[in-house]
């Protein structure tokens, strides 16, 4: 379970039940279960190095600041469009 789930083939699954009585509260049972979830969870994942995020990413190159440039002004010509026309013609 400590690969990345995408990078993986097989399927993990971890299925905890517990039997609650019959009679009386499930709070020892839900405390036990909750306890014993508490133990193993971290075991299952390790912690991954911190990655730097996609516009970071893309603004250390001369093409992802284009793309960047032009994701942003897209939408304002669109919005603009008639306002653009009107004044062109």
């Amino acid at each position: 379970m400590k690969e990345s789930p995408f990078a993986s083939d097989t399927v993990t699954m971890v299925r905890v039940s517990a039997l609650a009585p019959i009679e009386g509260s499930y709070d020892g049972v839900l405390n036990i279960t909750k306890e014993f979830m508490s133990e193993t969870i971290p075991c299952m994942f390790e912690m991954q190095k911190e990655e730097s995020s996609v516009l970071f990413i893309l603004l250390s190159s001369l093409a992802g600041k284009v793309l960047i440039g032009v994701l942003f002004l897209v939408p304002l010509v669109i919005i603009f469009y008639p306002e653009i026309k009107r004044f062109v013609l």
